[in-house]
């Protein structure tokens, strides 16, 4: 078993949401680029809508979790 500090988990958690923020804007781009919606919803101003609300929320959680 390896001990691991909160400010650790919390940098995780930090490098996790960043990753997942950075697919979610290549998913954005390539969905308004192609015109298909294919990540959330299968509409294209639904998909595009959908993933930018899940942008904001990792934006939100990186901030909760020490993020600038």
């Amino acid at each position: 078993m390896v001990e691991i500090s909160g400010e650790m988990v919390d940098n995780i958690i930090l490098q996790e949401i960043q990753d997942t923020k950075e697919m979610l804007t290549e998913q954005l781009e390539r969905v308004k680029l192609n015109g298909k919606g294919d990540v959330f919803d299968l509409d294209v101003k639904t998909d595009i809508k959908l993933i930018k609300k899940h942008i904001e929320a990792c934006d939100l959680i990186y901030k909760y979790y020490g993020g600038k």
